[in-house]
């Protein structure tokens, strides 16, 4: 299968809207190089383009799935150029003995706890099989394993350069509760016990009757939750007619959410009908309307404020580094426009003709 040079915004490897030699789907083939000795292989994006393009090729015309697959790999791309960046950094600047060292831990680490949950997730019991299905599928065991290991480099790379003040002044957790004070809101809530009859086979004047019938049980002394084990048919009878926290304006029956906020606890209610039956309650527990104060999410608040800043140097670490990386990276798209450019330029020459 061959996928030619899509539309697409550019990016730090090349203009993918130029169009140049199609991209062979050959899983060893070089389709990005970034600095002296980092690459991109075909193979390291297949296995989630194809993932990709399986899903969202059911939405397009035939006739465009070569330009989807080569849109969906343009775009893997560059979502591994600053990974690749930050481990061609590493390499640079970990002495080899070091990066060895750590590169067999995280290997360890791999083989420990990321393999057995892939042969878990796949129902698979030996390694062999499991490399089976990823060669399958463009992909194999020990690719998986490297770029698990490049991640994890990168990632510590990127963290140990992007140290941030995690003390926070307490008028900028102040700000920040208040800034967000709607999320800390909460309704107030119930929890109830229901006894219900239905219309279901019997008549209104049957099923009011029903329901009297298990109010005054109640009344006389049987537990309600014997009763709505024994004769109620709502939808917890079988534990004892008991219903869980209920958030006020939840429910689509308007009058019981009204009776539910009104009703002292543990007063019986009156009855109440709706279109499927008759119903009696009783709220057990009430908590009213009101907010998570500010002293229980401070140290929430804290953590989101630093996390925040973290995210932020990150960010700013990764765009100023691919930045300067970007003479040296080049990618299978830049083929194409580097066509496209001369073919501009030939166009431009005196007595050049006309372009059609």
């Amino acid at each position: 299968m061959r996928i030619s040079a899509p539309g697409a915004s550019p990016a730090p490897g090349g203009d993918p809207s130029a169009k140049g030699a199609p991209i062979e789907l050959e899983t060893t083939k070089r389709i990005a190089r970034i600095g002296p000795n980092e690459h991109i292989l075909l193979g390291d994006v297949i296995t989630d383009v194809n993932k990709e393009f399986a899903h969202k090729s059911r939405r397009v015309p035939p006739a465009q799935h070569q330009q989807l697959l080569s849109v969906l790999v343009f775009q893997h791309i560059n979502q591994l150029i600053p990974q690749k960046v930050l481990l061609s950094e590493v390499r640079r600047k970990v002495p080899k003995e070091e990066l060895e060292k750590t590169w067999k831990q995280v290997e360890m680490i791999f083989d420990r706890s990321v393999l057995p949950i892939l042969l878990k997730e796949r129902k698979l019991d030996a390694e062999a099989a499991l490399d089976a299905q990823l060669k399958a599928e463009g992909s194999s065991l020990e690719k998986h394993k490297q770029m698990f290991v490049e991640q994890q480099l990168a990632a510590q790379f990127l963290s140990d350069h992007t140290k941030v003040d995690e003390e926070v002044h307490p008028d900028d957790l102040l700000d920040y509760y208040q800034a967000h004070y709607e999320e800390y809101k909460f309704s107030a809530k119930v929890r109830w016990e229901q006894l219900l009859a239905k219309f279901d086979g019997r008549t209104k004047q049957a099923a009011r009757q029903l329901i009297a019938e298990m109010g005054n049980q109640v009344r006389a002394g049987v537990p309600w939750e014997a009763v709505a084990k024994a004769r109620s048919e709502g939808p917890t009878a079988a534990a004892g007619g008991k219903r869980d926290w209920t958030n006020q304006g939840s429910l689509k029956f308007a009058a019981l959410d009204r009776a539910l906020f009104t009703l002292p606890v543990g007063a019986m209610s009156p009855i109440l009908e709706d279109e499927d039956g008759v119903q009696i309650f009783r709220v057990v527990e009430h908590t009213p309307a009101g907010a998570i104060s500010f002293e229980e999410k401070q140290r929430e608040i804290k953590k989101l404020i630093v996390d925040e800043r973290a995210k932020k140097a990150k960010n700013e670490f990764v765009k100023k580094i691919v930045e300067e990386y970007k003479p040296q990276i080049w990618t299978v798209f830049q083929e194409g426009q580097a066509a496209q450019e001369k073919k501009r330029e030939t166009a431009r020459r005196p007595g050049a003709p006309a372009a059609r």
